[in-house]
C-alpha cells in the first residue's frame, strides 16, 4: 500500500498529475464558500485522470455540481447519505472498469549498480522480484560512502524541485546516516547564493551559519549497506545481447543462458554497449580514497567531500575528469589529500593508509538523468540497417510509447539523491500506476527528450 500526497491548488495539482484514477471523493466544502474547488475546468480535469467505470462521489448535492459532472462526461445520480446527510451524490465514467493488469510483469533489471538497486527496491515494495544482473567495473556506487543532499537555486525551478523531493525520499533509505552535510562555499557570489538559498527554507531543514551552509536533513549513503540489507544477489554474468521477441525481450548472458522477461530495465551507467549511446552520454571520471576514520560527525563538501566513518574509515571524494579510464591516478590523490589537509588542518593523512576507488560516471549534456520508457526508435540500428531517421517532435508524454524498454541512467555526481525515486518513477511507470513525478518533472527527464529538442532545432534551422 503506497500513499501518494499532492499540495497544491487542486486544479494545477490535477493538470500536472500522472495518473488514472478509479474512484474519487470530492470534499472541498459547498460550492457557494468554495467555488474554485468546484469548477468547470476541474471536472474535466477528473474526467481526464479517470479510467472507464471509474467511481465519484462527493456529500454535496448541489445542482451545478451535477450539471458541471455531467457535463465533463460523468454520470452522476443521487444516493442516500450518511449520518445527519440525507443525501449524497455519486456518479461513474462511462465504460467497463477493468483491473490494471490481470498478471505481474516479468521484470528483468541490467546493471547492479546503485540504480539497478533501487529499481530492484521498487518492484520488491510491490511484492514483485525482478533477477538483477550485474558485473561491471568502475561503478561510482563501489565507492563506500556518497552523499546526499539536494541541488537548490534561488528560484524555486522545477529541476531543484524535483533533487529536493528526490533527498527528502532518500531519508529513510537502507543505508542512510542522517548526519547532515556541511556545504563550503567557493567564493563570495556564492556565499550571498546560499545564504539566499538558505532564507527560503525553515532553520532546522537548511541553514546558513558561520559562512557555511547547513543541509540539517541531508547524510550520506552506503550502497554496500543498502544490498546487504535487501540481499541483493545479482548474477556475475553480465549481459552481452538484448533483443525483442513477440511481446517480450530477451537477454543473453556471457555464460551462454538467457533471460525472458515483459519489461527490461537498463540501469548500466556507463557502460552502453548493449544499446550504444543513443541520448550522446559522456563519461565523468572520478576517484575516492578511503582513509583511517576522520574527526568528523557530518559530512562537509567543498574542494572535496569528507565523511564522517563507516567501520573505522572515512571517504574523500571529489576527482571529476572527462573519460573512462579506470587506473588510479596519483595526481588525483595527492589532490585530495591536499584538500582534506585544508578542510581539517590537524588531521594527518597517509597517502599509504588510502585505499583507492574509481568510478565512472554517466552524465547526460544537461545534466538530469534519462529515466523512463526508452522508445525503440533511438536505439541503434542493427549492422548493416539504414538509420532510423530522427523522431517526429509529438507533444508529451505521447513520445514514449510503451515498448517494454526501460533507461535508469545519467545520473552524473547525483545518483545517490536523485535514483531512488527516479526508481519509484520507473517502476509506477512499468506497472501503470500513478507516478510521484509530476507531468512536468517526467518531461524533464524523458529519455526522449534530447531527440525531440534537435529533431526541433533542425526543423527550425532549415525553415525559410
Amino acid at each position: 500500500m503506497r500513499l501518494l500526497l499532492v499540495h497544491r491548488e487542486a486544479t494545477q495539482a490535477l493538470g500536472d498529475l500522472d495518473a488514472q484514477a478509479d474512484a474519487w471523493f470530492l470534499d472541498g466544502f459547498a460550492p457557494a464558500r468554495n467555488p474554485s474547488m468546484w469548477t468547470q475546468r476541474l471536472f474535466r480535469l477528473l474526467f481526464a485522470r479517470s479510467r472507464p467505470g471509474a467511481l465519484i462521489a462527493s456529500y454535496s448535492v448541489a445542482g451545478e455540481v451535477q450539471r458541471r459532472l455531467a457535463s465533463a462526461g460523468f454520470i452522476p445520480q443521487r444516493v442516500p447519505g450518511f449520518g445527519r446527510k440525507r443525501e449524497a451524490l455519486a456518479g461513474r465514467r462511462r465504460g467497463d472498469w477493468q483491473p490494471l493488469y490481470r498478471r505481474a510483469p516479468r521484470a528483468l533489471i541490467v546493471g547492479a549498480g546503485l540504480a539497478g538497486g533501487f529499481c530492484s527496491e521498487a518492484l520488491r515494495k510491490r511484492g514483485l522480484d525482478a533477477p538483477l544482473v550485474g558485473g561491471a567495473a568502475g561503478k561510482a556506487s563501489d565507492v563506500p560512502q556518497l552523499a546526499v543532499f539536494p541541488q537548490l537555486a534561488v528560484r524555486a525551478e522545477e529541476r531543484h524541485r524535483l533533487s529536493l523531493a528526490a533527498c527528502r525520499y532518500m531519508l529513510d533509505a537502507p543505508g542512510l546516516r542522517r548526519t547532515g552535510v556541511i556545504r563550503l562555499p567557493k567564493n563570495q557570489a556564492e556565499a550571498a547564493r546560499f545564504r539566499r538559498i538558505a532564507e527560503q527554507f525553515p532553520d532546522d531543514f537548511i541553514e546558513w551559519r558561520d559562512g557555511r551552509l547547513h543541509y540539517h536533513q541531508a547524510g550520506w549513503w552506503s550502497f554496500a549497506d543498502f544490498a546487504e540489507a535487501l540481499g541483493l544477489a545479482p548474477r556475475d554474468a553480465w549481459a552481452t545481447r538484448i533483443w525483442q521477441a513477440g511481446d517480450g525481450w530477451r537477454c543473453q548472458l556471457e555464460d551462454g543462458s538467457q533471460l525472458r522477461a515483459d519489461a527490461l530495465v537498463l540501469a548500466t551507467g556507463a557502460d552502453n554497449a548493449l544499446i550504444g549511446n543513443p541520448l550522446g552520454l559522456h563519461w565523468v571520471r572520478g576517484q575516492a580514497l578511503s582513509v583511517p576514520g576522520l574527526d568528523l560527525q557530518q559530512v562537509i563538501t567543498g574542494p572535496a567531500s569528507l565523511f564522517p566513518p563507516r567501520q573505522g574509515r572515512s571517504v574523500i571524494s571529489g576527482s571529476y575528469a572527462r573519460g573512462r579510464g579506470l587506473a588510479p591516478s596519483d595526481a588525483d590523490t595527492r589532490a585530495l589529500l591536499k584538500a582534506a589537509a585544508e578542510l581539517l588542518p590537524k588531521t594527518d593523512l597517509n597517502p599509504k593508509d588510502a585505499t583507492t576507488y574509481v568510478g565512472i560516471r554517466a552524465a547526460t549534456r544537461d545534466r538530469l538523468p534519462a529515466v523512463g520508457t526508452l522508445p525503440l526508435a533511438l536505439l541503434a540500428p542493427a549492422k548493416g540497417a539504414k538509420s532510423a531517421p530522427a523522431p517526429e517532435a509529438p507533444d508529451f508524454p505521447e513520445a514514449s510509447q510503451p515498448s517494454g524498454l526501460y533507461l535508469c541512467n545519467g545520473f552524473g555526481s547525483h545518483g545517490a539523491t536523485q535514483a531512488r525515486l527516479c526508481a519509484e518513477h520507473l517502476v509506477s511507470k512499468l506497472l501503470g500506476e500513478p507516478s510521484p513525478l509530476s507531468r512536468a518533472q517526467q518531461k524533464f527527464i524523458a529519455p526522449e527528450r534530447f531527440a525531440i529538442r534537435d529533431s526541433r532545432a533542425s526543423r527550425q534551422s532549415s525553415a525559410p
